[in-house]
């Protein structure tokens, strides 16, 4: 009787795997691992460039103000602390102190001294003359020259 009942189970544990490969049917782990994990990276890294150019990661508190009406700014309009966007409307950082022959600006933890006349101005309030890109270049330049 147990020799039965062991070839019974015997029988249904051979025949489930036999079943499922006769119909097509997809067995757990049949994949060429291989294969799939190429696969699954190629679109991770497809889906991630795609993601990249149409939404840049920015903080929620950084979203772009559009330029409307700029203009070059007037050396009196050029005050500290001052918000500045740079010439996409994407905050910078802020006017720290104004001299006369230019006024610094803190972006982030760094700061740089640009001429006044960089400086514009449109309905939103104030604006520098390059891109956030530019402007983080530039800073980078200072600092590694000091």
């Amino acid at each position: 009787m147990k020799s039965k009942i062991l070839g019974l189970i015997l029988a249904i544990g051979v025949s489930g795997p036999a079943l499922a490969q006769a119909t097509g049917a997809a067995v757990p782990g049949g994949g060429d691992a291989s294969r799939i994990t190429n696969n699954n990276r190629l679109e991770n890294s497809n889906y991630n460039r795609v993601v990249s150019k149409i939404d840049p990661v920015k903080p929620a508190d950084e979203k772009p103000v559009a330029v409307r009406n700029a203009r070059p700014a007037q050396p009196a309009e050029v005050v500290a602390g001052s918000a500045l966007r740079d010439v996409n409307g994407v905050p910078v950082g802020k006017v720290e102190s104004v001299e006369s022959d230019g006024a610094i600006i803190l972006s982030g933890e760094k700061r740089v001294k640009v001429p006044l006349t960089a400086f514009g101005k449109d309905d939103s309030g104030l604006l520098i003359a390059v891109t956030q890109t530019k402007l983080n270049e530039l800073i980078a330049k200072v600092s590694s020259a000091k």
